[in-house]
């Protein structure tokens, strides 16, 4: 940059000073200096050794001297110091140099043409050279030029200009009197704020980086600059970014929208983040619409004094309102019902007359839009609003040619009748549902089905009786499945709210069409059946549902008996087993059992304490015991693991004499002598490691119901036996049952205890990683609950 004052005249340049000027290269411009001799263009390129003066400082004599860059000038002499003659006193040679600070980088070299200086002039001690590192030119510069006694101040640049500094050449000091005016030198006023500016011009990866990291930016400019400065540059920037910025620059306007309230900031913030509400990209455009909604809450909760919704927000939605271009009229339809209710009556008025100019839009995604958003809006109005907005947009809809808009017409309709007296229901809701219901698209009557739980809450069960029961069993009979499907599952929902006399009906109604559904819808008929039960006496269970229970226990679906199984306990007695239903049950258990289907397995595994606790433990030990030990076999792992969940609850309710004869012993004779049980199957033995592990695991499950004579009797010689397996998966199992005997019987005094902790000790040395682990554990888990025992060991 050049200085203000005017600089000297420069002579004509002769061909040997052009043959000496070298071309620009990285980033560096040289530019020629005032001839001073004629000897000057010969002058080498290297910096030259000057003879050493004394000075104030002492400097030695015969040290090579070289220029600073801090020392960096371009000084404006007088006209006539163009004829000045060669001065004896300059003896230094200094390179006339340009140093260019770009946005990147700070590039110095040496020109291959020199002149003499002094060292007087410069005022300073002369440094070489060189490169000056791009991440540290904003600081060497700036201090090296406000170092020097010769140099003033510097002036600030424009943002994205070129700091150059020019090192002034021997014609510049005419004499060893002069001084050297100050140098203005362009340097970037807010570093931060330009490598921004930068990073997210260039490359993606330095632009996701700027982005993350914008609170350094909005820090050095502070709420005023970031308003004049950051956000305009946003705003312009956005339009060339990928979608992913655009995301990134989502949470970056959200940033910016906390550090002002001021009314020409967040006017600012709303047109830079109005362009992201035109976006294609839903996730962009419902962000910008969330952030819109904010800024207008966030400004009413501060002490701003002004209406945000005047001055910014609402021309915005009336340019989107009025735009041709789908995303605009969308944003705005999602935008109006979020920002109605707590605008002014004025405001009001204009953005019911927006939502009803787009509901006359001729773009379908819009009147989709519309639609979506027009139960929310009939559900905030003022009531004499919401009639008018039935009439012009409701009814229209209603029968509009799209059956999408004829759905969400069905929820905004409820929304209405939500508010409405009977008499103005019987007159505008009903005929509005009626026609859904008969409608000849399979969505509308979908749209009706899934909300018909809102039907019997807003009008009540006699209204519903009398005007919407036979809507509701087309509905229920429609000809399509996935229409049937939909009523049965909202049906689910809401049937325990109905009286007993109403729930009789449909008792009777699906019984007759039982046969009518598919086994999904039979299923679901089957928790319905449960929840009627709970609601009913044991005599009317018996008397009501006892037949359709037989009938499902028959089902050519396994999934459907199994769904009746689940809730036998609501659908039947248990003294009704020996009456019919025992043998339904216990069929299908056979079936399933021998199934290769493992969920249904795991269905009765999940089972077993329920039919214990509801058939009795006679009924139990004949004929649901054999399957408990089938499943503990089971070759499927989850099988397994439910079935010892089950047992550990079973035993748990039991009283202990019939676990230990019972359970305990079958499972014992399972690990010790597998070829004499009845429940291990021969292919199965030896037993493999997993069979082994379930066996462990079921003991220690049945020892926390067991007395502890019985566990050191029994039980635990099982699992010192198991600690010594070859399989380390079968050691560490066994060390953690030790671990949780240890838990169980915490606080007593157990001698065979003190024979486990030994055994412990000698598994910290086993081969496997996994059985030092947990035998480090359960040593520890001794100490901790057994301290008597161990302070006795210790001596």
């Amino acid at each position: 940059m050049e200085s203000q004052d005017p600089g000297p005249p420069q002579p004509e340049r002769t061909p040997e000073a052009e043959l000496a000027q070298e071309p620009a290269q990285n980033d560096v411009e040289h530019e020629s200096g005032n001839t001073v001799g004629d000897g000057a263009a010969d002058a080498t390129a290297d910096p030259p050794t000057a003879v050493a003066k004394p000075d104030e400082e002492g400097a030695v004599a015969g040290k090579p001297v070289e220029p600073e860059t801090s020392t960096a000038v371009n000084t404006n002499a007088d006209s006539s110091s163009a004829d000045v003659p060669r001065v004896p006193a300059l003896e230094y040679d200094v390179a006339k140099m340009s140093i260019s600070i770009a946005s990147r980088g700070v590039g110095a070299r040496h020109p291959k043409r020199v002149v003499k200086a002094s060292p007087e002039q410069n005022g300073t001690e002369a440094i070489p050279l060189g490169d000056i590192p791009r991440a540290s030119a904003v600081e060497h510069i700036p201090h090296a030029v406000n170092g020097s006694a010769a140099l003033g101040k510097m002036d600030v640049i424009q943002p994205s200009s070129t700091t150059r500094v020019t090192f002034a050449g021997s014609a510049d000091m005419g004499s060893s009197e002069k001084v050297a005016e100050p140098v203005k030198i362009n340097a970037p006023l807010y570093p931060a704020f330009e490598f921004f500016k930068t990073e997210v011009q260039g490359g993606k990866e330095g632009a996701m980086e700027a982005l993350m990291h914008v609170d350094i930016v909005t820090q050095q400019l502070g709420p005023e600059l970031c308003g004049t400065l950051l956000v305009p540059f946003l705003a312009e920037a956005q339009h060339g970014m990928p979608i992913q910025l655009m995301k990134m620059a989502m949470d970056v306007w959200c940033t910016l929208s906390k550090i002002s309230f001021a009314e020409a900031y967040v006017d600012a913030i709303v047109q830079g983040v109005s362009s992201l509400i035109s976006q294609e990209d839903p996730d962009i455009r419902n962000r910008a619409v969330e952030l819109i909604v904010n800024i207008v809450n966030d400004v009413r909760s501060s002490d701003a004094g002004y209406d945000v919704m005047a001055s910014s927000v609402m021309p915005l939605l009336k340019r989107l309102s009025e735009s041709e271009w789908f995303a605009d009229a969308v944003s705005a339809c999602k935008l109006i019902p979020l920002l109605y209710l707590d605008a002014s009556e004025q405001h009001q008025e204009v953005l019911r007359q927006c939502y009803k100019q787009l509901w006359e839009n001729s773009m379908l995604i819009v009147k989709l839009e519309v639609a979506r958003n027009l139960e929310t809006m009939l559900a905030i109005m003022h009531m004499d609003h919401a009639v008018s907005m039935f009439w012009l947009v409701l009814k229209n809809m209603s029968i509009d040619h799209q059956d999408e808009v004829r759905a969400h017409c069905v929820g905004a309709c409820l929304a209405f009748a939500k508010r409405c007296t009977p008499e103005q229901n019987a007159s505008l809701s009903y005929p509005v549902v009626q026609a859904a219901a008969s409608d000849s698209s399979w969505r509308v009557r979908k749209a009706l089905a899934v909300r018909f739980d809102k039907i019997h809450e807003v009008f009540g069960e006699a209204e519903m009786a009398a005007h919407f029961m036979s809507t509701h069993v087309a509905l229920l009979t429609d000809d399509y499945d996935i229409v049937k499907e939909a009523a049965v599952e909202s049906f689910l929902r809401w049937c325990r709210r109905l009286s007993p006399p109403m729930a009789q009906q449909y008792i009777a109604f699906f019984e007759s069409h039982l046969g009518d559904y598919d086994s999904k819808n039979r299923q679901l008929i089957c928790r319905i059946f449960a929840i009627f039960a709970a609601q009913m006496t044991r005599g009317n269970v018996h008397e009501r549902l006892s037949p359709v229970l037989r009938r499902l226990l028959r089902d050519d679906c396994m999934d459907v008996r199994l769904s009746a199984i689940e809730h036998i306990e609501a659908l039947c007695n248990g003294r009704e087993f020996e009456s019919g239903i025992g043998a339904s049950i216990t069929e299908t258990v056979e079936q399933v059992l021998q199934s290769t289907r493992w969920r249904h397995r795991a269905i009765l595994a999940e089972m077993i304490n329920s039919f214990y606790h509801h058939f009795g433990r006679t009924v139990f030990e004949r004929y649901f015991l054999r399957m408990l030990f089938q499943l503990l076999m089971d070759p499927v792992w989850k099988v397994r693991v439910t079935v010892v969940e089950s047992i550990e609850a079973l035993c748990a309710d039991c009283k202990v004499p019939w676990v230990a004869d019972t359970i305990l012993t079958e499972i014992i004779k399972m690990y010790v002598e597998p070829r004499s049980s009845c429940y291990v199957k021969p292919e199965d033995v030896p037993l493999s490691y997993a069979l082994k592990i379930v066996i462990i695991q079921a003991l220690v499950a049945v020892t926390k119901s067991l007395d502890l004579q019985t566990t050191l009797a029994r039980v635990l010689p099982i699992i010192f036996n198991a600690t010594k397996d070859p399989t380390a998966n079968v050691r560490f199992v066994a060390v953690k049952g030790l671990r949780s005997l240890f838990i169980i019987y915490q606080g007593k005094t157990v001698e065979a205890f003190v024979r486990a902790r030994a055994l412990l000790c000698k598994l910290l040395q086993d081969p496997d990683i996994d059985v030092k682990y947990y035998a480090h554990m359960a040593i520890n888990t001794y100490d901790a609950c057994f301290p008597s025992l161990l302070q006795r060991d210790s001596f």
